[in-house]
């Protein structure tokens, strides 16, 4: 079997799109399945150390120079003519199934070769963003995501991330069940271990956590608005935030104007290294608007952490059950973020309990079953097209 894995975003950076692709790509050349990866030039070239350390090697099709990170660009870069073009390419070169993010690539009804979809936020992510108008591109995302479902039909298979972006493609679009699969990019469960196994904890503080993208989005306001009422009522606290984005600079500036010392900022991590903090601390937080599947949340869970988080995308309905796995608040709430802090701090059998539903609740969130998953998928799409 011949794999192509089409990404149109570099792979060195940390996003739940590109460490799905890493992952997936080197276990299936370890299998003896081969890859070829399809990407812009810019990309490909900014792809470099991925490449330069990565186990195995793998094909490649490079497309025209893009600016990848413009969905205007994205949409021109699947025009009639690069399409055929990048698929007579790949037919050539004895692609047997081809794995996209970017369903356009095959908008014809009688493809040469089978696609399969593989979605890792959907359009539901994107509406929201376009709401907040805190995001650049947001409404080109938004076309973007509407011209990708005109195309959903060229599509012989969909591999999604939770059961909200299922019921979507179901209902709203006609898709067969039979043709859906749900397998999350999940977790390096040997990081997770490693991390378990070498856990060192300052017993004399009380360790809160953030790890993603530091932006407004995300709900940095409320994590520093509801930290500075924290460390006022508990002395012992600290909270560490991991990660970079827009509001860094503020952040740390906000930091200083209001003398939160107690907030240190361990800027962008590796995923491995992050577990490894996570493994540190008592209470992980993650205040986000808008959310799918957020690998932060199922590594923290993972670590049987207490999560704070808010109840919004597939976290309330795929992952967290309050007050049993979790604690879930309302988004843009600080009061609500500081109560559920300090309910945990005042309970430390309370965290013990949560923590351990919570390591039970995502055993099945591992990159072992996404990998093997969608081989299945892979099998199932060839022995059917």
């Amino acid at each position: 079997m011949k794999v192509a894995l089409v990404c149109l975003q570099p792979l060195d950076n940390l996003g739940g799109m590109q460490t799905r692709i890493k992952v997936l790509s080197s276990a299936l050349v370890s299998k003896g399945i081969e890859v070829v990866i399809v990407q812009p030039k810019d990309a490909y070239i900014n792809s470099k150390k991925f490449y330069d350390n990565a186990l195995h090697s793998f094909d490649h099709i490079i497309l025209p120079k893009t600016a990848s990170t413009n969905p205007l660009m994205r949409i021109r870069l699947f025009s009639s003519i690069n399409r055929d073009n990048i698929m007579c390419s790949m037919d050539k070169m004895g692609v047997d199934i081809i794995d996209t993010y970017y369903p356009q690539i095959g908008i014809k009804k009688e493809n040469p070769i089978p696609i399969v979809y593989t979605s890792v936020s959907g359009i539901d992510y994107t509406i929201e963003l376009l709401k907040l108008r805190q995001f650049r591109y947001s409404s080109l995302f938004l076309l973007n995501n509407i011209v990708e479902h005109c195309y959903i039909n060229s599509v012989d298979h969909f591999i999604i991330e939770n059961t909200i972006q299922k019921d979507r493609l179901i209902h709203t679009y006609g898709i067969p069940e039979s043709k859906v699969t749900i397998a999350p990019t999940g977790i390096n469960e040997n990081h997770v271990e490693k991390s378990q196994m070498s856990r060192i904890k300052d017993k004399e503080k009380i360790t809160l956590m953030y790890s993603g993208r530091l932006s407004y989005y995300k709900g940095m306001n409320e994590l520093l608005t509801a930290y500075r009422s924290i460390s006022r009522l508990c002395k012992r606290c600290e909270l560490w935030i991991f990660g970079d984005g827009p509001m860094m600079n503020e952040m740390i500036t906000y930091c200083k104007k209001n003398n939160l010392n107690s907030v240190h900022f361990g800027g962008r991590i590796s995923q491995e290294e992050n577990i490894k903090q996570v493994s540190q601390c008592d209470i992980f937080i993650h205040p986000s608007y808008i959310e799918s599947l957020p690998s932060a949340i199922i590594e923290a869970m993972a670590l049987k952490k207490p999560v704070i988080s808010t109840s919004v995308g597939a976290i309330s309905r795929d992952l967290i059950v309050n007050d049993y796995n979790g604690i879930l608040i309302p988004p843009k709430n600080a009061d609500k973020l500081v109560s559920a802090v300090l309910d945990l701090i005042d309970q430390p059998e309370k965290q013990e309990i949560i923590g351990k539903n919570a390591g039970k609740s995502v055993l099945h969130y591992t990159h072992k079953n996404m990998i093997n998953q969608t081989i299945g998928v892979y099998k199932k799409v060839l022995s059917e097209f």
